[in-house]
């Protein structure tokens, strides 16, 4: 059997790349990197980093430089080199290249900056502050040049993520835009939705349709002015009309249920025998749900103890803690978790870290980041953390995170901590070893907000 590594970025290196991205540097500085700080250069040219990189080894190579732009103002980005020779070993670059994406969340490097250097150098300077506006507007991540082999000479497309107005910002939208060479002096951008979903229905040729005709038509909602910025206003545009067809879509939904279940009552209300064979599949169904309810349920003495749930940024996060007495719990009570509506909905419903002692001394504990990147490690290692203090013996916690549309960056890691103690102190965890009636954050008591098997 073949086993896979993956890298996990430590804590110190996350930190050192922290420091690095906020310092105030000259010239041309570098962080050279593994699954660890390997050296920090500062003013340096480009010959001397040549000879600093290993011959045999891949590293990953952030480096820091002043671009002037043709106006005068001078910018510090960020750029990411993989640096990866033909002569490291195959186990070393498959390891490394499992670490990339990782590297280039954490390093928060623009994927844009590259594009928008090259409209710098090729007096585009127009194009490449708008660019730089919608970054600051949605996100580094929010929006990446788009590659295409038929790709008309001098046209450049850009794929931008973002979120449906509110009460619907949990759900994404992708938008392609195309720039022509002319843009935006003597032609208008256009305008493609990607997405072919919007939430759980399809979307229509009418939406595409309508999309497609932004800047094209004069009732079609975005227009271009010569000379004037438009890629923001086509963007606004088409959330509110993405947003505009999801509710009405929405709506006729609803719509047609009750109609359906308006003829559906009219029909038992004149035929016996639909309504005895209507009862019969009510208690086969009232029957199911009381078998699944018992397969699903907490087993017995287990309590799941929730804090409230606190909103940074528009990403709303909920902590839970329960106590255990064997691994095998773990799969049950996050199952158990899933099964409440709200928290299946969330982004990331079931971020966790456990530790557990079993009756033959054997310590076993596990973390999963539930597709937060390095999010359940975080737990994982406050556990090791308090352990110190605090007399943690069996214990699980779980982070709940409902994503708001807004990049939180390194910040979320914090917040995620944040609820996570919380949880372990209305959960008595932290108050040595007092497990009954404990009381948390301020004097609250647990079992008032708890989940319990009855």
């Amino acid at each position: 059997m073949t086993t896979s590594k993956t890298i996990d970025i430590p804590v110190d290196v996350r930190e050192e790349l922290r420091k690095f991205r906020f310092s105030r540097l000259k010239g041309i500085s570098v962080l050279i990197l593994c699954l660890e700080v390997q050296e920090r250069l500062e003013d340096i040219s480009l010959e001397e980093l040549a000879e600093e990189l290993p011959e045999n080894a891949p590293r990953y190579v952030v480096i820091s430089y002043p671009l002037k732009h043709p106006d005068g103002r001078i910018a510090v980005p960020l750029a990411l080199i993989n640096w990866k020779p033909t002569t490291s070993s195959p186990e070393m670059n498959t390891l490394h290249a499992s670490g990339l994406s990782i590297f280039q969340q954490v390093a928060e490097v623009s994927r844009m900056q590259e594009l928008i250097t090259t409209l710098y150098e090729t007096e585009r300077e127009t194009l490449a502050t708008e660019l730089e506006a919608l970054l600051a507007i949605y996100g580094d991540d929010a929006l990446s040049e788009f590659h295409d082999k038929d790709n008309d000479e001098g046209m450049i497309r850009v794929t931008v993520g973002v979120n449906l107005l509110e009460p619907h910002d949990e759900i994404s939208i992708s938008i392609l835009i195309s720039l022509p060479p002319t843009y935006p002096h003597a032609a208008p951008p256009q305008m493609q939705l990607l997405s072919k979903y919007i939430g759980s229905h399809g979307v229509d040729s009418a939406l595409f349709g309508e999309i497609l005709r932004s800047f094209v038509s004069e009732l079609a909602g975005a227009q271009w002015v010569q000379d004037e910025p438009a890629i923001y206003n086509g963007i606004e545009d088409a959330r509110e009309k993405c947003t505009r067809w999801y509710e009405d879509l929405s709506t006729r939904v609803v719509v047609g249920e009750l109609q359906r279940e308006e003829e559906r009552e009219n029909r038992l209300a004149t035929n016996p025998q639909l309504i005895a064979q209507e009862k019969q599949l009510e208690e086969e169904a009232i029957l199911a749900a009381s078998m699944e309810h018992q397969l699903d349920g907490l087993p017995e003495g287990l309590e799941i103890i929730t804090t409230p749930s606190v909103t940074y940024t528009k990403s709303t996060f909920a902590g839970h803690c329960v106590r255990i007495s064997s691994p095998s719990q773990v799969p049950l009570i996050l199952n158990h978790l899933q099964s409440d509506r709200k928290i299946a909905r969330a982004t990331h419903p079931v971020i966790n870290a456990w530790r557990c002692k079993t009756d033959d001394g054997v310590q076993h504990q596990d973390n999963d980041d539930d597709g937060e990147s390095a999010a359940g490690n975080r737990i994982a290692h406050l556990l090791s953390i308090l352990l110190v203090a605090h007399p943690l013996r069996d214990v699980l916690v779980v982070v709940t995170r409902w994503y708001g549309g807004v990049h939180l960056g390194a910040d979320r890691f914090k917040y995620i901590n944040q609820v996570a103690r919380e949880a372990l102190e209305l959960a008595g965890v932290l108050n040595d070893g007092d497990d009954d009636g404990a009381v948390g954050v301020g004097g609250k008591k647990a079992k008032d907000i708890s989940r319990k098997k009855k």
